[in-house]
């Protein structure tokens, strides 16, 4: 992890620090493993998405990796969806780099073939000329997942994932709010409707004066939060 903060050139990751944890990921044969390493691939992740880097191959090496292993946890999940966790929470990281840095549409709400947030993106455009490149073609829709037959640990660290989103840039939580009822899918009614719930969840628990802090699955499952949650629920 220390190895992608350590400024380079343009104050940007080493290339060699990225090929390193691309390579542990992309090479990492754990078929003849006694015991599991979803700890040491899930760390791998997590500093993957902690990189800082202007180069589209590198940002799409990244992409191709994390997609790599939740489709590969889909057929051979990790202890405890370790792997699964840590790539939403790496989508998330980057997802919440990126919007630090920009400023969410208050005009023109988004229709119902979009999801909530922004194309996958972890860094600036190279160009801010061209406004209408594109990035890697990647959708912030992590509550996709919340309608799958995943574990319940799995469906709680998605939505916490999205709501640290939104609690990183309350505009998000505006924007939500304003176009829920405009749509017309219900699937992605219900997904929105899901991360501004979260939203509220994670407000509430970060609020709370508490000695010992709160894991994503406890926070979740705080009766505290529960209120607000319903609340927002019988409006929908």
């Amino acid at each position: 992890l220390s190895t992608v903060r350590v400024p380079g050139y343009g104050s940007r990751s080493p290339f060699a620090a990225m090929d390193i944890l691309i390579d542990l990921l992309k090479y990492n044969d754990s078929s003849q493993n006694y015991y599991s390493d979803a700890y040491y691939i899930g760390t791998l992740i997590e500093s993957l998405s902690r990189v800082y880097t202007t180069d589209a191959e590198y940002c799409d090496r990244i992409q191709k990796e994390v997609f790599r292993f939740l489709d590969s946890e889909q057929l051979f999940p990790s202890y405890n969806r370790i792997v699964t966790c840590a790539c939403l929470k790496a989508i998330a990281t980057i997802q919440v780099s990126r919007l630090k840095k920009q400023k969410l549409p208050t005009k023109n709400p988004m229709d119902s073939s979009v999801v909530v947030a922004p194309e996958f993106d972890p860094v600036e455009a190279a160009s801010q000329a061209d406004k209408t490149a594109k990035g890697p073609e990647f959708q912030f829709d992590l509550l996709s997942y919340s309608g799958s037959p995943h574990p319940a640990n799995v469906q709680v660290t998605s939505i916490n994932a999205s709501a640290r989103v939104a609690v990183y840039k309350p505009e998000l939580a505006v924007a939500i709010a304003d176009v829920i009822d405009k749509q017309t899918s219900l699937s992605m009614r219900y997904r929105m409707a899901e991360t501004w719930a979260s939203v509220w969840s994670q407000v509430s628990i970060e609020s709370q004066k508490s000695s010992e802090p709160y894991s994503a699955f406890e926070a979740y499952e705080d009766v505290g939060s529960r209120p607000a949650l319903d609340a927002i629920w019988r409006l929908l």
